[in-house]
């Protein structure tokens, strides 16, 4: 970016004209002042180090572009929409294809035996894609079933079936529970999806789980492996939820959309650790955790909103302090957080020393906001 003069202290530029009149703007846009002040590269705007969002403490950057405010967010609206365009694009594509696909019905007739209706092999295809399974591929080696005659009225008995063996001569049923071990063993990754837009919301329910080996629930628990918020990226700004928060307290890696939106366009899972939000790491490499060592009493606490089992699992899980009684001679020693629902009158404080009256926003605000000591 380059640095210009305000009308206060102009310099001269080509043919004498002053420098703020080349290509920008005179004044800066925040406060409308003069002075030394950066251009944006996108833009006719400029303004002053400190009137930067966030403000440039280091000066101008160097070998690098800055781009104003304004333009900032204009750029992650148009982000936003093309990722929306691109959504409804795979979402017609998808409906194309499928209206291309025509189900021819047959019916075979075989001496001897009754009618039969039998479905194409594309209808079939289609329904196991939809179910986010491979189609089944016919085995050209495979034996038929012998079978007996049926002649119950002679009395004769039936001969017992022959198992039908694949092409590395392994009996069916064996192949069969192979198959389902591999399929049981491949969905393990436990995602838990919390605050999504409407259209997050339809690329997870479109989603092909199965074949990436995720599986989607709905409670933070010890078999959830990743939480994702509604962040396209790491460092974008992303809705607090209490599932979220309960995500943080477990420990459990809050990544952002992109990881689930690279997944559905790569059919694999990326890297968790690319796309992990920033807060969720600072609070697992952390040495000591927020709610460390902190005593806290719910006493009357009865929000919805967390309730109180769910504020006394994040106190728990960041290693804080549940009293289960308040004690004139428990508050000597060490401060108590009373937790007290919104727009209720203060708990009493004598004859009790060392206490605080907190609300439970205040509790997640110390998980969310969480910087390590220096």
């Amino acid at each position: 970016p380059e640095l210009v003069m305000g009308v206060e202290e102009e310099e001269e530029g080509e043919g004498g004209m002053p420098m703020m009149t080349q290509g920008h703007d005179d004044e800066c846009y925040v406060c409308n002042g003069p002075g030394q002040l950066i251009c944006c590269d996108s833009c006719t705007r400029v303004c002053h180090f400190k009137c930067a969002s966030p403000p440039l403490v280091n000066g101008c950057p160097v070998d690098e572009d800055w781009f104003c405010e304004m333009c900032v967010k204009e750029k992650a609206a148009a982000k936003k929409e093309d990722v929306k365009n691109e959504v409804k694009e795979e979402e017609v594509k998808e409906e194309l294809e499928f209206k291309e696909e025509d189900t021819d019905v047959m019916t075979l007739k075989i001496e001897g035996s009754p009618t039969r209706t039998s479905v194409s092999k594309t209808s079939v295809d289609r329904k196991s894609k939809i179910a986010g399974k491979a189609p089944k591929e016919e085995d050209e080696h495979a034996e038929p079933l012998a079978t007996a005659e049926s002649s119950t009225k002679s009395g004769s008995k039936k001969k017992e079936k022959t198992p039908v063996k694949d092409k590395e001569n392994r009996p069916k049923n064996e192949v069969e529970e192979s198959t389902k071990s591999q399929a049981a063993s491949q969905a393990k990754i436990v995602v838990v999806a919390t605050g999504l837009e409407d259209w997050q919301n339809k690329i997870v329910k479109k989603l092909p789980k199965a074949a990436l080996g995720i599986t989607k629930q709905e409670n933070i628990n010890s078999a959830v492996a990743v939480v994702v918020c509604s962040a396209m990226a790491p460092a974008e700004k992303w809705k607090r939820t209490i599932k979220l928060c309960l995500g943080l307290a477990a420990g459990v890696p809050v990544v952002s959309f992109g990881w689930l939106f690279q997944a559905n366009t790569a059919n694999e899972c990326p890297p968790i650790e690319e796309y992990e939000m920033e807060v969720s790491k600072r609070l697992r490499d952390a040495e000591k955790k927020p709610l460390e060592g902190k005593n806290f009493f719910l006493g009357n606490y009865s929000e919805q909103v967390p309730t109180p089992a769910e504020l006394k699992q994040i106190i728990l899980g960041l290693k804080g302090n549940v009293l289960t009684r308040l004690a004139p001679e428990e508050s000597e020693d060490a401060r108590i957080y009373v937790v007290k629902n919104k727009g209720k009158a203060s708990t009493p404080t004598q004859p009790y020393r060392n206490l605080e009256v907190v609300t439970s926003k205040w509790v997640l605000d110390e998980i969310t906001t969480f910087k390590p000591e220096d």
